[in-house]
């Protein structure tokens, strides 16, 4: 079972691998620095892992036998707000009728998904997850879903589940092993149908707590894993979706 940890790219610096192995991290999910929807952090993270910046600290992770994965918020860098006014149909409806670029897309709308696909693609030929896992999630604004006539009746979960997917179809085009992380937030009532080749399962809200925790130098809360697919994680998820962890579990 991996122990894992969210870190920044202000994290990146000399020493961090002998940190984390001192407290036996196994893992490491690099996110942009927190900003609203990770546009501007996403794609900066993805030049600068492109044009060598956190070369000498990969050596290190890989040295000390500590895989690296990469996650965000994504959905406002896979689908870029600018694109409103050119294709207001690809962004969601809110309860009021309106299309708005605040957060998320339309799942149901020609075209939106297929882009998705694209951009994730084009990000994950430069961030490549040592484990074949990624991280990039919808946004997680509450009620952030599209209420359009064809989209209206999808559970979040489904809703969620249509972008992950397209995500996934895109990963694959560079990474044919791409898994791509569901995130299980607090106001989920149901969970999606999904392969578990394709797809893994995150309790999102410890996630965010050990990603608003800076690495250095407290490293008191790494118990916040990111390593979803071990058994603690899935026996977290048991109270509340219990045909989902037996049903896991029992794969094991």
């Amino acid at each position: 079972m991996k122990k894992g940890i969210c870190i920044t790219p202000k994290d990146m610096r000399e020493g961090l691998a002998d940190r984390l192995r001192a407290e036996g991290i196994t893992l490491a999910v690099l996110w942009p620095e927190k900003e609203k929807g990770s546009v501007l952090g996403l794609e900066c993270l993805a030049r600068d892992v492109k044009f060598g910046r956190y070369h000498q600290q990969m050596l290190e992770l890989k040295e000390k036998g500590i895989d690296v994965e990469y996650g965000a918020y994504s959905a406002s860098s896979f689908l870029p707000r600018a694109f409103f006014g050119v294709y207001p149909y690809w962004f969601r409806m809110n309860e009021a009728g309106v299309r708005v670029p605040d957060a998320n897309f339309c799942p149901s709308a020609e075209g939106a998904a297929d882009y998705i696909a694209w951009r994730a693609g084009s990000v994950g030929s430069i961030l490549r997850s040592t484990t074949h896992r990624y991280h990039f999630l919808p946004d997680k604004e509450v009620g952030a879903l599209c209420h359009c006539p064809a989209c209206r009746h999808l559970t979040p979960a489904e809703q969620r589940m249509i972008y992950i997917r397209a995500v996934l179809r895109g990963l694959r085009e560079k990474d044919a092993e791409a898994k791509v992380c569901y995130p299980v937030w607090r106001e989920d009532a149901t969970l999606p149908k999904c392969r578990e080749e394709e797809v893994f399962l995150s309790c999102s809200d410890e996630v965010l707590e050990a990603w608003e925790t800076t690495l250095f130098p407290l490293f008191s809360r790494v118990e916040a894993t990111v390593t979803v697919e071990d058994r603690l994680q899935l026996e977290r998820l048991q109270d509340r979706f219990p045909e989902v962890h037996d049903a896991v579990l029992s794969k094991k």
